[in-house]
């Protein structure tokens, strides 16, 4: 009798733990869900979104204005109604976009994981870089058309890597 009350006392102390053990393991499941729900709500989503369109801009742009050449080449500068043209595409469609993608970088930081992306940060200087561009654009000043910092040319391909990485993250805690 004892016996048997020990062994009932047993499975249910091995039962109680089972439940507890999964009972932890669903919880952690549900928050590593929700983290990455919030990472492509706020951060990876809105900048593949963004970083997506840029890029059509940008091959829409020089398709139309010196396509299969440099743009910016001292051997063969682009003429005035192409400098007029990539002013009036970097005031209108480029600097909002990348303003936009700045704002969504600084205001969810917390929802990288590691370390800052090399490109984020260098997206930021390219963006900052452009202020001082489109100030002397301001006051009539044209002897510049570039922000001293180029575009980082890993940005895109890293959101998108991350973009894609993080939904079958998603899809896989989410079962």
């Amino acid at each position: 009798m004892v016996l048997t009350h020990l062994v009932l006392i047993v499975l249910a102390l091995l039962a109680a733990a089972g439940a507890y053990g999964y009972g932890v393991r669903a919880r952690d499941r549900r928050a590593k869900a929700a983290f990455v729900g919030e990472q492509l709500k706020h951060l990876y989503g809105p900048l593949f979104s963004l970083s997506h369109a840029s890029e059509s801009a940008w091959e829409t742009f020089r398709t139309k204005y010196r396509p299969g050449r440099a743009f910016f080449d001292a051997a063969n500068p682009p003429s005035q109604a192409e400098l007029d043209a990539w002013v009036r595409w970097m005031r209108v469609v480029f600097t909002p976009m990348n303003a936009r993608m700045v704002s969504v970088i600084v205001e969810h930081a917390d929802l990288v994981e590691g370390d800052m992306p090399a490109s984020f940060l260098a997206l930021i200087a390219h963006v900052e870089g452009y202020k001082v561009v489109a100030d002397q654009w301001s006051q009539g000043d044209f002897s510049e058309y570039a922000s001293p910092v180029g575009f980082p040319a890993a940005f895109n391909a890293e959101v998108r890597e991350r973009f894609v990485q993080l939904k079958a993250r998603q899809r896989a805690l989410l079962g």
